[in-house]
């Protein structure tokens, strides 16, 4: 799927103002965030290259992240 890394990047993405409150919706709030962000737009920490974007070697696959969101969704929500 994607690797442990992936999750920090991810992170990177979602605005400082939404890592407030309880952490139960913190949680969710940040993780819904980036996975309903414009794939294309996400980046890297280092801001070098793409997180999510098919045929390059430094990012994931649209695939595997859209498939990591919904197996994420599917185990939260069980």
């Amino acid at each position: 799927m994607v690797p442990s890394y992936f999750l920090k990047w991810m992170l990177y993405n979602v605005p400082n103002k939404n890592f407030t409150g309880r952490y139960t919706s913190m949680l969710v709030e940040c993780f819904n965030r980036a996975v309903s962000a414009d794939k294309t737009k996400l980046t890297c920490a280092n801001r070098l290259h793409w997180l999510v974007q098919d045929g390059t070697p430094t990012s994931s696959l649209v695939a595997n992240f859209d498939a990591f969101a919904a197996a994420a969704k599917k185990f939260w929500e069980s």
